[in-house]
């Protein structure tokens, strides 16, 4: 990216931050500062590409780590699963 290209990027951006604050409607803010809505829209569509590719690269340069399996002792005691008293079927009447 050229040093002219980066430097409109840069105005670009505290532009359109500055119409984000203001609260103001595009249309109106690019009329009392004397900008197209052309060019508002067309900075703003080249700010979002470069916050995405930005984005895109810093996701592919991320390090992902894989789950692993631990293997655990067991325990020296058991454990004593109480078993469930269940009717016997054979007494039922």
């Amino acid at each position: 990216m050229s040093k002219k290209h980066e430097f409109q990027l840069q105005r670009w951006k505290l532009l359109i931050e500055d119409r984000i604050k203001s609260g103001m409607k595009v249309r109106d803010w690019c009329d009392a500062n004397g900008v197209t809505k052309d060019a508002y829209y067309y900075w703003l569509a080249k700010l979002r590409e470069e916050h995405y590719e930005e984005a895109v690269q810093s996701l592919s340069t991320e390090k992902i780590s894989t789950n692993t399996f631990v293997e655990l002792p067991m325990p020296k005691q058991s454990c004593q699963i109480p078993q469930t008293v269940l009717p016997d079927p054979a007494n039922t009447a």
